[in-house]
């Protein structure tokens, strides 16, 4: 009776329908609801034209309908990556407790998405979800960037730690096929004390670019900070491994030579990601005790580690292995530099 009070004073004294005149004013306030005890997801739509936001003239649609419409290679998927941004959004849905808003790309002809921000509501005891768009973008979304940066090296564009987290977050507990690379530049001072710290930076804005510009579904590449890089490799072999982390080497070498006529390596650290090592500090931790390892046998190494067994090239070219009961990361090693 409270809220009819209400409703009828904004009527009566200021000349007002809320619902029309001010939550679904506009058309492109699209309001819809979800049954999602249904097998096929449908979106129905309540009030507002859909085709306003770039979507298809109808009052039913299908969840695939809607899928076709959204822009999967966005500020967000190059964080959460374009394969998951689909389901994502729907376990996010699924998940809701209460109510939940969420920011939706939706294909244009032109270079740019229309953004959505739609807020959502679960009806408690009902298999139901009502929404609305509550405001549309041209542009990313500030909150959108903020997002992005948080999880982008600001120099590099390459993913950070905290990126890396996530993703660890998001990796099945089937990891067959897997591997973590920590890589180390090997004289990476030398570059900052002949050439000072901004031709640094650029030599690492160079290197992130190869990274980058050689795009692969099954390659992430994170900066963890200074010269040193985490790369996690899916669907590989152990053999595919090995030649991905040499052929990284060579770039690097490569790139330093044509850039700044010198020498800079990389010293390469490989371990296979397990259920048992699927976590965060301990990845990162087996990861740096291998790049340790080819650190100390000299530059441009890779070595793979797993449990105590150690693999590496030997001169033929062949992968050997062989034990070792004392291995520690850099950071236990206090009785000699690696730097």
């Amino acid at each position: 009776m409270f809220m009819n009070r209400n409703v009828k004073r904004i009527k009566d004294e200021y000349g007002l329908d809320p619902l029309k005149d001010v939550f679904f004013k506009h058309d492109h306030h699209v309001s819809f609801f979800i049954d999602y005890s249904e097998e096929m997801w449908t979106i129905r739509v309540l009030s507002g034209d859909p085709t306003l936001l770039g979507l298809p003239k109808k009052n039913i649609m299908e969840a695939k309908e809607i899928a076709a419409c959204i822009e999967t290679d966005n500020a967000l998927s190059e964080v959460e990556g374009r394969e998951m941004f689909l389901s994502d959004l729907k376990d996010k849905i699924l998940s809701m407790t209460d109510d939940l808003q969420v920011h939706v790309p939706i294909k244009r002809d032109s270079d740019t998405s229309l953004w959505l921000l739609i807020g959502m509501q679960t009806i408690p005891g009902k298999d139901l979800v009502f929404g609305r768009v509550i405001k549309t973008y041209d542009t990313v979304p500030k909150s959108i960037l903020h997002y992005q940066f948080t999880y982008q090296d600001s120099l590099t564009s390459l993913f950070t730690r905290q990126t890396l987290k996530k993703h660890i977050d998001y990796m099945e507990d089937e990891t067959t096929g897997a591997y973590g690379f920590y890589l180390d530049l090997d004289h990476f001072k030398q570059i900052n004390d002949r050439f000072g710290h901004q031709t640094g930076d650029l030599f690492l804005k160079d290197l992130a670019s190869q990274f980058i510009d050689n795009w692969e579904h099954n390659v992430l590449y994170y900066r963890l900070g200074g010269d040193e890089f985490f790369v996690y490799v899916y669907d590989y072999t152990e053999e595919e491994a090995f030649n991905k982390a040499e052929q990284i080497i060579k770039t690097i070498e490569s790139l330093a030579y044509e850039r700044l006529g010198m020498f800079v390596s990389a010293s390469i650290g490989i371990v296979p990601i397990t259920a048992d090592n699927r976590s965060y500090h301990t990845l990162l931790d087996q990861s740096d005790k291998a790049m340790y390892i080819s650190k100390k046998r000299g530059n441009g190494n890779v070595s793979l580690l797993s449990g105590n067994a150690i693999k590496h090239r030997d001169e033929e070219g062949r992968l050997v292995t062989s034990e070792n009961h004392t291995i520690q990361s850099r950071k236990k090693a206090n009785d000699e530099s690696v730097y």
